[in-house]
């Protein structure tokens, strides 16, 4: 994929198996040190090396380098990802099987009922807030978790888990739970029209607001971490359209407050490549207050709104929930 470019930028390109060369070239001749990185997923069903950080399965997809029987490497489905309830306890897969705590794990085995057990798999409602285990224990981020403490929103059934949504579109563009990408499965936050699978409000500017519940953050040490995907106009392109951002809404104490953009690392110039990337913010300055979270998408103008939009999924904040 030849280019030109200047300060840090990201080559994305989809290849198959062979030999490849890459040729570093001044622009303008220009000179002066580089730094290059490779890296890369390998294809389900593809040859592998178990031993390479470089090349990789997709595991957030359900993939893992290993030996089916066959002599070779390849990146094939595990245990926690093949549908299939391979230690024959009625659960099945990440996140349902106490013995999964990725989707790429290679086996179900695990030790429920008993010892060892973990915590959100054990029966027990050990953090005394009135609910019990994966999936009805929102601190809960999967049945192999070992912490009920938290929150955790996933989306998993579908259901907007205590969030609110307001917008300025009347035509179905809005803040939604939807199964159009998922970091876990099966659904996520996303700002869109499912009819359409894009943003585009009629050709209108359009923006929204999706807000949590009230949550109670601890003393010290108050953070939030998430996963987003996205496809859209660049962050920074055209100066700035598409504009992604979340803000914290300190109860009673002010308005809400951005603390994280999309532009928060540097992304490539329309998204994040077809790939889930996690972020965590520091949200120290509230210790000890009850905030709400809010999730703000904005298109600032009603062109090359088309896109596959922005996805937010797996938001865990580490403080007593709603």
């Amino acid at each position: 994929a030849p280019g030109s470019f200047t300060g840090g930028s990201e080559i994305v390109s989809f290849l198959g198996a062979g030999t490849y060369f890459l040729f570093v070239d001044g622009m303008n001749g220009s000179t002066g040190s580089y730094q290059l990185q490779v890296s890369g997923q390998v294809a389900g069903g593809s040859a592998c090396d178990p031993a390479s950080t470089v090349f990789t399965c997709d595991a957030a997809a359900g993939f893992a380098c290993v030996d089916p029987g066959t002599g070779t490497f390849t990146c094939v489905a595990g245990d926690c990802s093949d549908t299939i309830d391979n230690d024959g306890d009625a659960l099945i897969d990440f996140p349902f099987d106490p013995g999964c705590t990725v989707l790429s794990d290679t086996d179900e085995l695990d030790s429920c009922p008993g010892v060892g057990c973990p915590l959100c798999s054990d029966g027990i409602d050990n953090d005394a807030d009135m609910t019990t285990d994966y999936p009805a224990d929102i601190g809960c981020g999967s049945a192999a978790d070992d912490d009920e403490q938290g929150c955790l929103y996933n989306f998993t059934g579908g259901a907007a888990m205590g969030w609110t949504f307001t917008g300025t579109c009347t035509s179905g563009v809005a803040w939604n739970v939807y199964d159009g990408q998922s970091y876990s499965p099966m659904h996520a936050l996303w700002y869109g029209n499912p009819a359409t699978n894009n943003f585009d409000c009629s050709g209108l500017s359009n923006s929204g607001t999706a807000t949590s519940g009230i949550v109670n953050l601890p003393a010290t040490g108050s953070s939030v971490t998430f996963y987003t995907w996205g496809e859209s106009e660049g962050c920074s392109t055209f100066g700035g359209y598409d504009q992604l951002s979340l803000k914290v809404d300190p109860v009673g104490a002010g308005a809400p407050v951005e603390v994280w953009s999309r532009c928060d690392p540097a992304e490539t110039s329309s998204g994040t490549a077809g790939l889930w990337v996690m972020q965590t913010v520091d949200l120290s300055a509230y210790n000890g207050m009850s905030v709400q979270l809010q999730w703000f998408f904005d298109t600032i103008d009603g062109v090359a709104n088309t896109y596959a939009g922005w996805y937010v999924d797996d938001v865990f904040v580490n403080g007593a929930c709603p």
